[in-house]
């Protein structure tokens, strides 16, 4: 009986201290670390000298490494450490500590590992890793980077941020010589960090206050919706089938390839005018076709707020009747009028009067 009442209280107790310890990890969304850890966070560095870690330098050109002691220090995102208060309430330097880390779910045909990106909320720009030991690792505008998010073995409740690479230093390490973030070893204490999880209506809050001049400003996972081509559908009738799906509505259509230059302008530009056409109620939908690599794609698609189709191929189709012989071809449709008007190839990009003869049917 007494053995019996002694298992009973070393198991309550076993139980009890999981409990508490599971209550400090970040809350998953989807089964633990494989994955789970996507979502809004605090990066917080365990090294509490200094007042906080520069992650990302903004103002370096892409690919660029150079010195962690920069003096344009206010141009960089920054990590939390201990002695920072975190806000009940965001203000408008909040953004710059919420990281954004989005597994891809071996999206980009990786394999043995859940990788993930990580974007600072406030510039939308997406954490590099560093190719040496000292430098300040810099940010890039596209998800290319991904990291190894691992539980740290030396933490309690705390992560590693690798590279998958078997190099020993490939770990993001807060230096305390340059309150920067250097490449080092997962082996080193100071190189494991807490995610402290931000909800989404906190990070939207964050978000749209740190840039109060984006026009209905949305959180960026919010941009670029990777839609399901329909099956069944003949060669030619594909295009059709696609824009069928948004019966009376103002829609904007845009076919272009990733690999086509000019495609890639028109892609640049129609991100200027994008929010203006959402405001106005104008569905956007890019189609392209698989000789666009799909990592290309959805590295692109993730930019550019609208719902994004992948077809076998442009050769063969038509639309609404008209054979689509060169990329990019841009289309719009307005109930008012019952009718589509269709731009095709070059003179989108070289012929301002294209682009406003689209704008300018959907704005009427």
């Amino acid at each position: 009986m007494k053995r019996i009442l002694i298992l009973t209280l070393c198991l309550i107790i076993g139980l009890t201290t999981a409990t508490a310890r599971k209550k400090h990890q970040p809350s998953p969304q989807s089964g633990g670390v494989g994955g789970g850890l996507s979502g809004y966070y605090f990066l917080q560095a365990t090294r509490a000298e200094t007042g906080f870690a520069y992650v990302g330098q903004l103002q370096m050109p892409e690919g660029f490494i150079g010195s962690g002691a920069n003096s344009a220090a206010l141009q960089l995102c920054w990590s939390l450490t201990s002695p920072w208060s975190i806000p009940d309430k965001p203000d408008n330097e909040t953004a710059r500590y919420i990281f954004r880390f989005e597994c891809t779910n071996n999206t980009y045909g990786l394999t043995g590992e859940n990788l993930y990106s990580i974007q600072n909320l406030g510039y939308q720009r997406y954490l590099m890793f560093p190719g040496a030991l000292y430098v300040c690792a810099p940010t890039s505008t596209t998800p290319k980077h991904l990291f190894a998010v691992r539980e740290s073995e030396v933490l309690d409740d705390g992560f590693t941020i690798e590279f998958p690479t078997s190099d020993k230093y490939s770990c993001l390490h807060p230096s305390r010589d340059v309150n920067s973030v250097v490449k080092w070893s997962a082996d080193e204490e100071h190189s494991h960090w807490r995610l402290i999880p931000v909800s989404d209506d906190f990070a939207q809050e964050a978000f749209r206050i740190f840039n109060p001049a984006a026009e209905s400003a949305t959180l960026p996972h919010e941009e670029g919706r990777i839609c399901e081509t329909p099956l069944g559908v003949t060669t030619d009738n594909i295009l059709d089938a696609i824009v069928s799906k948004y019966p009376d509505q103002k829609v904007f259509v845009m076919l272009w390839n990733t690999w086509d230059d000019n495609s890639s302008i028109m892609f640049e530009r129609m991100k200027s005018v994008r929010r203006s056409l959402k405001v106005n109620g104008v569905q956007l939908v890019f189609i392209t076709d698989e000789t666009s690599s799909v990592y290309d794609w959805i590295e692109q698609a993730k930019e550019l707020e609208g719902d994004h189709y992948r077809i076998p191929s442009f050769e063969g189709t038509r639309f609404m009747g008209e054979p689509i012989e060169v990329v990019p071809t841009m289309a719009a449709y307005n109930p008012a009028h019952g009718r589509w008007v269709i731009e095709h190839g070059n003179t989108i990009y070289t012929a301002t009067p294209s682009i406003n003869n689209i704008l300018n049917h959907l704005e009427e």
